[in-house]
This record gives structure tokens, sequence and C-alpha cells, in this order.
């Protein structure tokens, strides 16, 4: 699939390998864009008087929210992936959150999967 994609679209391949992080494709967003979008969000859940909140969300902005959550850095935030059987849980330590996964229902397992592609 990749290949496909580096052939099609060479020169945005490309500038997207150099860095993942900040390249922008045409009409997209990239991970600084996605970060200022999800803070309002992420400041009004945490100021919900619940003990227990679920957040259901695509991949991308998923690693946006943990990683802000979690203060990575670009590079650390783009370490890890959330294939579909994976579910993160973080739980707040205080000052910071704690991450943990579960893959199909098994867990939990210390921090975050690392990404496989």
């Amino acid at each position: 699939m990749w290949d496909q994609v580096a052939n099609k679209w060479a020169e945005e391949f490309n500038a997207w390998q150099e860095d993942q992080f900040h390249y922008r494709g045409p009409n997209c967003e990239n991970y600084p864009d996605m970060i200022e979008r999800v803070a309002p969000f992420l400041e009004e859940t945490l100021a919900l008087d619940h003990q227990r909140i679920a957040v259901v969300s695509h991949g991308m902005i998923g690693r946006v929210m943990v990683g802000t959550l979690l203060a990575m850095t670009g590079d650390h935030m783009l370490s890890f992936s959330q294939p579909n059987d994976v579910i993160f849980h973080l739980a707040s330590g205080g000052e910071s959150f704690i991450a943990h996964h579960y893959v199909r229902g098994d867990g939990p397992h210390p921090g975050l999967p690392a990404r496989n592609w």
C-alpha cells in the first residue's frame, strides 16, 4: 500500500516521510493543528465532575489526545499506535496521567503499544 502512495504522490509522500509530525497534506491538518483543536475539548472534559470518562475516537486524533494528556513530544507521540483491537486506559496520577492498554480485552498492559507500521 505505501508503495502505491509513494508512486502516486511522490512529492507529498517524501515531504511526509521527512517530517511526519509537521507535514500538512492538501486540505489536511498536521499534528500541531490537531493538538490545538483538541485542547479545548480536553480542558472541558477534565473539568467534568466525574470519576470515569470514556472517549471514543479515530486513531490519529486519539493519538493526539493521549499524547497531549501525557505531555509527549512530537516524536514520542508518533511512536505508538492504536490498532482497532486496542483500548487505552489513562488514570490520573495527580499532576499527570499513567497509561495502560488492553489488547482484545486482555490487560491491562503497562504503557502504550509501539507503532507497528
